[in-house]
């Protein structure tokens, strides 16, 4: 059959059942549409629990729980991890607040709303020299404190699941350099932080684990980065959660 016959075959056949043709051409249009809407779609409602995510939890993947500092060490220097961040723990004064360290990798993937108090002083700055201090406002105020003033801190650090006293540091002397808001949603809650200096002696002295967040630079295949980094720390089995480790997102 030449080209013209098979020109005219179709031709003919389109004619013949134009209404059926027309109706097969809208449904797949409609078909297109629709998988691109619903696709669209998707691609909003993940970047919405993203978004939300980041909002209470924070924007980091995964969260490593009393590590060692070495463990810290190595997980900031693992390729496949793009920021990672550190807290540790001082203890609490006899009035209840909290001290502590938190370098600037864990307030910048903290939360942006639950940890909106801890990405930027409202004050000052944040501490730098061993004997420097950051305090939540309401401390400031029920102290009636500004800048550059003293404080003198007894500090007792417990371990959370027995209750023993791991570390005491009586008569701490510290320098009010700076000021944070209050924590969000605990306006109660007062907190100091200190400088890196100081805490690293602190770890060396009395040893004591941290608390860890990462983010990876593959954010598709966030399970399969955790599973790799944990047999790089050498966590056994394929869990994903456990006492130690917490994936977020």
């Amino acid at each position: 059959m030449d080209r013209k016959k098979v020109l005219l075959v179709v031709k003919g056949y389109f004619w013949k059942d134009k209404k059926n043709t027309i109706l097969t051409v809208i449904f797949l249009c409609f078909i297109t549409i629709s998988l691109l809407v619903g696709n669209q779609l998707f691609e909003n409602v993940q970047m919405a629990n993203r978004l939300n995510a980041e909002a209470l939890e924070g924007k980091h993947h995964v969260a490593y729980y009393s590590i060692t500092k070495e463990q810290y060490e190595q997980i900031k220097a693992y390729p496949a991890v793009l920021e990672a961040g550190i807290s540790f723990s001082l203890g609490q004064s006899e009035d209840g607040t909290a001290f502590g360290y938190i370098d600037e990798g864990f307030r910048n993937l903290g939360a942006v709303v639950a940890d909106k108090n801890i990405k930027q002083v409202i004050e000052g700055h944040w501490a730098e020299t061993e004997h420097e201090v950051v305090l939540s406002n309401n401390y400031m105020k029920k102290n009636s404190l500004k800048l550059g003033d003293q404080i003198l801190v007894d500090l007792t650090s417990t371990d959370s699941d027995t209750g023993d006293i791991l570390f005491q540091l009586p008569n701490l002397s510290l320098t009010v350099c700076g000021v944070i808001d209050n924590d969000t949603g605990f306006t109660d809650r007062k907190i100091g932080y200190v400088s890196k200096e100081f805490a690293y002696r602190i770890m060396e002295e009395y040893g004591g684990n941290v608390n860890v967040v990462a983010r990876f630079k593959d954010q598709n295949n966030i399970t399969g980065e955790i599973q790799n980094l944990n047999a790089y720390l050498g966590y056994e089995g394929d869990k994903l959660e456990t006492p130690e480790v917490r994936k977020i997102l």
